[in-house]
């Protein structure tokens, strides 16, 4: 559950080719996008012989590795209602106005619709945030 950004790897692919396992994810593209498939004898290949590459890949890994690290100490120790807050601060686009759907937020939080649309009709009612069609847009108190 976690976004790839241009110019960078999978890291679910990547550790699958170190590790001469199968990859049992799907992946879902947001917008158009180029990608190199190889197989794993000409991946090794390259790691070994460009260390421009491996630098490349490690790094990578070594900065996956670190945000799985957070975002496992946030699940364990936010409450679904302080995350929910966090993300919609983090996605906040400075006019307070949010575009995305309920289910969108749960997928990002790990959760179902319904826990989602309860939690922020919860935030509704704290006038934390309102919510329209489509659009979620945060209070100006929202700076809890």
């Amino acid at each position: 559950m976690y976004r790839v950004q241009s110019n960078n790897i999978c890291v679910l692919t990547t550790s699958c080719l170190l590790g001469n396992s199968s990859y049992t994810a799907n992946a879902i593209t947001e917008t158009p996008l180029k990608a190199l498939l190889m197989n794993r004898n000409n991946f090794m290949q390259l790691i070994g012989q460009s260390d421009i590459l491996r630098e490349f890949v490690f790094k990578s890994l070594s900065k996956r590795i670190g945000d799985f690290v957070l975002k496992l100490d946030e699940i364990i120790f936010l409450n679904l209602n302080d995350r929910l807050i966090r993300l919609l601060k983090l996605i906040n686009n400075n006019s307070n106005e949010i575009r995305m759907t309920h289910q969108d937020l749960a997928i990002e939080l790990g959760t179902q619709r319904e826990v989602v649309s309860r939690l922020l009709k919860k935030l509704e009612k704290e006038e934390f945030l309102t919510i329209k069609r489509g659009m979620i847009i945060l209070c100006d108190n929202s700076h809890r």
